[in-house]
């Protein structure tokens, strides 16, 4: 009976740590088909911190800061351009040349999005200025943009991330024609990065309770 429960207790444990996982930080609200707009945030042009909005009216709304994977394709913000992108897709990987998302690049704006990555002043309105401007350069860095190497190269240099977790790349169009049409309604637009809900673990979706009753029934039984 006593290694039910310890069995038990790892099981649970295991269950409660895979959900705090998942819930670390909330999904961005968007999807395929929706349309949005970008105002300017911190960092040195042309990269971000991008805020990303769906209602660009009011300066207050913006849903999430993001970052470009890409220069050569291009973006306006609001209020100079209007009429907004097109989400095409959310994938892991650009639209031009088809590149992956790098896994390092995964890392690092997983780190931004936490809200608590040390290296980051999210506070200080002129450090802010500068830490966006290497996290975009070491995030170019990862997607074969340049050549950059800064304290958040080798923050994902050690971390050495396989996999990209739930960051994707909002893949976007032109949602109308711009600059006397040298960017027309469909044409491709910057890609830039986005946070996507976490697939539940397989355990989890037949039910963790029901399984752990079971395999406390078979313990008890052998």
């Amino acid at each position: 009976m006593g290694s039910t429960r310890v069995s038990r207790f790892i099981l649970v444990a295991a269950a409660v740590a895979c959900l705090t996982a998942s819930a670390a930080f909330a999904a961005d609200p968007i999807q395929a088909g929706d349309v949005i707009h970008f105002f300017d945030g911190p960092g040195a042009s042309p990269g971000g911190e991008f805020q990303v909005t769906k209602t660009p009216t009011n300066t207050a709304t913006w849903l999430f800061s993001t970052f470009c994977v890409q220069n050569t394709e291009y973006m306006q913000f609001y209020p100079a351009y209007q009429g907004g992108f097109n989400v095409v897709g959310i994938t892991d990987h650009v639209v031009l040349g088809n590149t992956s998302l790098s896994p390092k690049a995964a890392y690092l704006y997983t780190q931004f999005r936490s809200g608590t990555y040390s290296l980051f002043d999210y506070v200080n309105p002129t450090q802010r200025n500068t830490d966006a401007t290497l996290l975009q350069q070491a995030i170019w860095n990862y997607q074969g943009i340049g050549s950059y190497s800064n304290k958040y190269t080798t923050d994902a240099d050690a971390a050495n991330w396989t996999g990209i977790g739930s960051v994707r790349v909002m893949n976007l169009t032109w949602a109308a024609s711009y600059n006397n049409n040298q960017f027309k309604a469909g044409d491709n637009a910057q890609d830039v990065l986005t946070i996507v809900p976490v697939p539940e673990p397989v355990f989890l979706q037949f039910g963790v309770l029901s399984g752990l009753g079971g395999f406390a029934l078979w313990r008890r039984r052998r």
